[in-house]
């Protein structure tokens, strides 16, 4: 899913994200509350009208807020799904106790997420399962989740905790038919081979077969640096 933090793609416009058929995209509601801020949501219309997007958003819950907040926020917002406040905690984690009072008190949250909902019929809640990696925690929360009844379920709880170093290695690479290039590293600043000799995508393809004939070089050059590797 397309990911727009703050109702701005990187890297790429709202036009080539219809081109490529896309029918659902990612707002952050903690970022939006602060800027443009609830108030400036409420009075543009929501936050399809202020990015120009007139297919689905969904929200995730904020975090960092209390479950009126968030819903609050995100009925502003206006998106298509929303999501519940819930509590989370690193999937790894080895406190059991821990996984069990946020399985819990997710599911309280979602009782208060229901409560403070203004626009039921126009915007889908979804409540998210926790529970960490214990199965039967997470059986004791789908049965409670499901008794509620919501438009939707989203499964949580089993992609937190990553550290930072580990998150940004998977930025700057390229798949190629060899395995995984790190296009961030030094040897790639001279090399002006193409990408993978034996692609025949668009970047990869030489200039005079139709391609860009784009080298190790060049995206060295612009990896995590300019807003044009977006499209690449």
């Amino acid at each position: 899913m397309p990911v727009a933090t703050q109702a701005s793609l990187k890297g790429l416009t709202y036009e080539q994200l219809r081109d490529t058929g896309c029918m659902l995209c990612l707002n952050n509601t903690y970022h939006l509350g602060l800027k443009p801020g609830q108030e400036v949501l409420d009075t543009v219309g929501g936050a399809h009208k202020l990015q120009g997007w007139d297919r689905n958003l969904l929200t995730d819950s904020g975090g960092l807020l209390t479950p009126e907040h968030s819903i609050s926020l995100q009925n502003s917002i206006g998106s298509d799904i929303i999501m519940q406040l819930d509590d989370v905690i690193a999937t790894t984690s080895p406190d059991h106790a821990r996984i069990k009072e946020a399985m819990e008190r997710s599911v309280r949250w979602l009782d208060r997420c229901i409560d403070a909902h203004k626009y039921p019929e126009r915007q889908n809640l979804f409540c998210i399962i926790q529970g960490g990696l214990d199965l039967e925690l997470r059986r004791q929360c789908c049965a409670e989740m499901v008794a509620r009844d919501t438009p939707g379920i989203a499964i949580g709880g089993l992609s937190g905790g990553e550290a930072k170093d580990e998150f940004c290695k998977r930025f700057g690479n390229a798949i190629v038919s060899e395995g995984v290039l790190n296009l961030r590293n030094k040897s790639y600043a001279e090399d002006f081979t193409p990408i993978d000799a034996s692609c025949t995508c668009q970047c990869c393809l030489p200039t005079d077969k139709g391609g860009l004939g784009l080298t190790k070089a060049y995206m060295h050059h612009i990896t995590a640096k300019e807003t044009v590797g977006a499209h690449l």
